[in-house]
């Protein structure tokens, strides 16, 4: 069973410009894993957005077997930079 929190910050509601910042954390006892979303997001106008995302996934348990590598304590980190325009014909 995996547990999720979730917090979001609603920036601005004014048109020009409005910020918006998502942190999302999910905990998989089954698996021992424990993944990580945080999303910066602007947008600079109706239709045209910015965003900036780190998404990393964590290993709880690391001990391994005898005579076998640790477990890393991360794997697969992942930063991306997205930009979305809407475009009117």
């Amino acid at each position: 069973m995996a547990t999720t929190v979730t917090a979001r910050r609603a920036g601005s509601h004014r048109r020009e410009s409005a910020d918006r910042r998502v942190l999302l954390a999910q905990l998989n006892p089954v698996d021992d894993r424990l993944g990580l979303n945080l999303r910066v997001g602007y947008n600079f106008s109706e239709g045209s957005d910015l965003w900036l995302v780190y998404d990393e996934g964590f290993n709880t348990e690391r001990e391994a077997l005898p005579g076998e590598p640790r477990i890393p304590r991360s794997d697969s980190p992942v930063l991306l930079v997205e930009l979305t325009r809407t475009f009117t014909p």
